[in-house]
């Protein structure tokens, strides 16, 4: 999904920042962020697992994914979304945030109501 919206982004410069991101096709979008630790290593962090950091943004694991695949958040939505997700993996419920690696399949979810 591209937002047309956000400026354009330079592959090979990422920033530091909170974004949405799938980590399946057809799958709902996750809270990502990436930020640079204080050594200066640049590390991901998707749907909570944190990935290891890495001095070189293109060698640290699924930064310039999420850098080029991801759309641009908020603090706010990112907390947001882990806090939905928490809930769900604790209820045990087929939310689909509580299954980010499935697709979301609509003919097999149970209704709302």
């Amino acid at each position: 999904m591209v937002d047309r919206k956000q400026a354009p982004r330079r592959v090979d410069e990422p920033e530091e920042g909170f974004f949405l991101y799938k980590l399946v096709r057809g799958g709902p979008l996750v809270p990502a962020r990436i930020e640079r630790t204080e050594e200066g290593f640049w590390r991901a962090t998707i749907d909570g697992t944190v990935y290891p950091a890495s001095p070189d943004p293109v060698t640290a694991p699924k930064v310039i994914s999420v850098w080029t695949y991801g759309e641009r958040s908020t603090m706010q939505e990112y907390a947001y979304r882990l806090e939905v997700k928490r809930f769900h993996v604790n209820a045990g419920d087929d939310h689909p945030s509580a299954h980010a690696d499935k697709r979301i399949d609509l003919e097999n979810m149970k209704p709302i109501f």
